[in-house]
């Protein structure tokens, strides 16, 4: 499960009366993304990220867009038994997973096709990059165990967006 905010900011000009916002839909952005995940093994997972963004293609019928993404979230790892060194069999691993500081960064492609059924809504295709500091220090780990912790994660999925 994956969701956000935006508050989105469109350079521009004022003409007249009127309000001319830049031709090549060029905006920034502030706001928040967070995202959740249940694996068997591990439980649940997740992050809370604040991002800073921009985009081209604000106010088209097609845009892109990059955020830079730092937060706070829960990321897991496996710990060995350092007499068990078959690390190809899962089931010899112990699963854990812990708080820890998050930062990445995610590309995505908006399109308004679903705009003429729902109005104000939008769709967006993403690939994000989550990085994850391993929080466990050297005084923590229990000898006898090697530890392995998972600090890359890469998401892809659809999100649709309401603008108001």
């Amino acid at each position: 499960m994956n969701f956000g905010y935006s508050l989105i900011f469109v350079p521009g000009h004022v003409e007249g009366d009127k309000l001319l916002l830049n031709k090549l839909g060029f905006a920034y952005s502030i706001g928040t993304s967070t995202a959740f995940s249940k694996q068997d093994k591990y439980g649940t997972t997740c992050n809370f990220l604040l991002k800073l963004g921009i985009e081209a293609g604000n106010g088209h019928a097609l845009g892109f867009g990059f955020d830079l993404l730092g937060g706070y979230g829960k990321s897991n790892g496996d710990a060995y038994q350092l007499e068990y060194q078959d690390y190809e069999k899962d089931d010899l691993a112990d699963p854990y997973s812990k708080w820890c500081w998050q930062y990445g960064s995610q590309v995505w492609m908006r399109t308004n096709m679903i705009k003429t059924v729902l109005a104000n809504t939008e769709i967006l295709v993403f690939a994000k990059f989550v990085r994850s500091i391993d929080p466990t220090s050297d005084e923590n780990m229990i000898r006898g165990f090697d530890y392995f912790w998972k600090d890359e994660t890469w998401s892809f999925g659809v999100t649709f967006r309401y603008r108001f």
